[in-house]
Formats: C-alpha cells, sequence, structure tokens
C-alpha cells in the first residue's frame, strides 16, 4: 500500500510539474541573439525556399536587427533610428543582374547585383553580396558585402563590408547606415554612418560617423565620434584554424605596384586587368598563388588539394576573406 501510494504521489507531483517543464523547454534563450544564429537561419531559408511563400516572417532575425538598431540609438541618443523595412513591407524576387529593386526581399547564397541598384529591400544571403546602390535596405550576408553607394541602410556582415564610394548623402548627414561586422569595414567616404566593426574600420572621409565600440580610423571632417554601447549583438569574429595555417607573402596586382609580386593579367573585355588579383602564401611547406575566384594552386601550377574546397572571395588592403560553401575565413594580410 505504502508502494502505490507513493506511485500515486509521483504521479501527481509529475502532473503538476509537466506544464512548468514543458514551458522551460519551448522557452527561447534569453538574451540577444548572437549574429551567428541569424546566419544560421539565412542559411536554412536559403536552402528551403519558405520565404517565396506570402506572408514570409522570421521574428529572430528581425528581434536581432531590431537589437542592434536599438542598442546604437539608444547610447547614441538617437530615437529616429529604425530599420528603414521589414519583412512584412517587401515581396520574393529573383536576383538578376541590372536593372532596379523595390521592395524586393532576395535570399539565396552568393549574390551578384553589381550593376543593380535597390530600395526598400531586404537581401538575405548564405554567402557574399555584391550591390551597385543601396537606398533604404536591410542586407545580412554570411561573407562580405561589397556596395558602391549606399543610404540610410543596415548593412550586416559575418566578416567585412566594403563600401567602394560613399555611404549617406554628402550633402546631409542625417542619411547614414549602420554597418556592422564581425571582422572589418572600410568606408571610403562617410556622412552620419554608424559603424560597428569588432576588428577594425577604416575610412579616408568621415563627416558625422558614429565608430561603435572602437576607436576611429581616418580623416575626420567634423563631427565624427566613438560610441560605446555595451549591449551590441554582435559577438568576436569566430577563430578558424585556417586562418592560424596561411602565411601570407604578397598580392598579386596586374601592375605589380608596391608589392613584389606581378602576374599579367586579360580582363573579359581585352584590357588588362587592375588591382588586386589574388595572394601568394604558405601552407604546411608549401607555396600557393590563389586568384579571385578560382581553384587555389601550388607552385607547379596544380590545384591544391589541401585546399580545393576554398576560394578567396575578398581581398582587401588589409585581409583577404577565404569562402566555401558554410563558411568564411579573414585571414589578415601581415608583412606586406
Amino acid at each position: 500500500m505504502k508502494y502505490a501510494r507513493s506511485l500515486v504521489v509521483a504521479g501527481v507531483l509529475l502532473l503538476v510539474a509537466l506544464p512548468f517543464l514543458c514551458a522551460g523547454a519551448q522557452e527561447p534563450a534569453r538574451g540577444p541573439q548572437p549574429l551567428q544564429a541569424v546566419l544560421d537561419r539565412i542559411h536554412q531559408h536559403a536552402q528551403e525556399g519558405k520565404w517565396r511563400q506570402d506572408g514570409f516572417a522570421d521574428p529572430l532575425i528581425e528581434a536581432w536587427l531590431d537589437k542592434l538598431v536599438g542598442s546604437i540609438a539608444a547610447a547614441g541618443d538617437i530615437p529616429d533610428l529604425k530599420v528603414p523595412v521589414r519583412l512584412a513591407d517587401v515581396q520574393a524576387a529573383d536576383p538578376v543582374p541590372g536593372g532596379a529593386y523595390s521592395k524586393a526581399l532576395i535570399v539565396g547564397k552568393d549574390i551578384d547585383l553589381k550593376d543593380a541598384r535597390l530600395r526598400e529591400s531586404i537581401i538575405l544571403a548564405d554567402g557574399k553580396v555584391s550591390l551597385n546602390r543601396a537606398e533604404g535596405c536591410v542586407i545580412v550576408a554570411r561573407g562580405a558585402v561589397k556596395i558602391d553607394i549606399s543610404e540610410n541602410c543596415v548593412i550586416v556582415s559575418g566578416v567585412f563590408v566594403d563600401i567602394a564610394r560613399f555611404d549617406g548623402q554628402p550633402s546631409s548627414t542625417n542619411n547614414g547606415s549602420v554597418i556592422a561586422s564581425r571582422g572589418w569595414a572600410s568606408v571610403q567616404s562617410t556622412s552620419g554612418s554608424l559603424i560597428a566593426a569588432s576588428e577594425g574600420s577604416t575610412t579616408s572621409i568621415a563627416r558625422s560617423a558614429l565608430f561603435v565600440n572602437a576607436a576611429f580610423v581616418g580623416r575626420d571632417s567634423g563631427g565624427s565620434r566613438t560610441l560605446r554601447v555595451p549591449d551590441l549583438p554582435l559577438e568576436p569574429l569566430p577563430a578558424h584554424p585556417l586562418a592560424q595555417a596561411i602565411k601570407f607573402q604578397g598580392i598579386v596586382r596586374a601592375d605589380g605596384g608596391k608589392y613584389s609580386v606581378r602576374t599579367p593579367a586579360i580582363a573579359a573585355d581585352g584590357s588588362e586587368a587592375t588591382g588586386h588579383l589574388g595572394i601568394v602564401f604558405r601552407h604546411g611547406d608549401r607555396r600557393y598563388v590563389a586568384h579571385l575566384e578560382k581553384p587555389i594552386l601550388d607552385e607547379a601550377g596544380e590545384p591544391a588539394a589541401a585546399l580545393r574546397d576554398w576560394r578567396i572571395s575578398l581581398i582587401s588592403e588589409s585581409v583577404a576573406i577565404f569562402s566555401n560553401a558554410t563558411t568564411d575565413v579573414a585571414v589578415p594580410l601581415e608583412g606586406r
């Protein structure tokens, strides 16, 4: 009888506790989610294709964007700073080079729209992004983001953001973008930009820019300052063994420039290519040459078996990005 009563009591206690146990199991993680959680969601959406359905939503992604922008707005006393466009405002579209997009939602891996202009649109990329111009957009990418001109956007990268010409309007300081990266950010000219780059940011000309949790590097045309945001939901750049194994030796350029490595190169139109074409490095006991978006070759011109899944997706003055199907690794270009 005592054993039977014990079973009854245990059963009652379990019934009482079960709702609390279930609630605890279903309760989402408290506190701000890391950027990696957002990138994992984007990876899932890029594979499943549910983003094409009407009414597509992702509360985790939008909550993270709200936290990113909201924490900067609160710390900098910028009450008007908001995420410029929501998932409810956009419609699924396919990336097609050239032309213009408005209120579009584009989800995929590497998204090449370097000849296109986007307005009030959202890009979620499980890879890199290339754009000509973005106005009032949200762009989140696992890999590098390269844009010529941006204005009033939220631009987020897992490794590197490169604004080649300018962010914001040169005639105003009220249209700068929120630019965030776990790695680096490079903005040629800023007007009211808000830049958070965990590994550092550079700009040639800054005007009324905010540099979040980092010192300002560049030339200030007036009004730029640093801003401490302790609750910024941007974790450090993840370490990767590949970054430690690669020993940088030089940048490959068509003109040689200030670097010791020179490689003749011809562009698609028959003219000589310019700019950074690749890098030379050592991995293990061998020397390799890696050109942008091409297989990595050893000194004999043979594909490198140990690096066959990797390509160089970006080369800046300070870092090269090695990318494969799921990962982006930043390698600082030291000893130039």
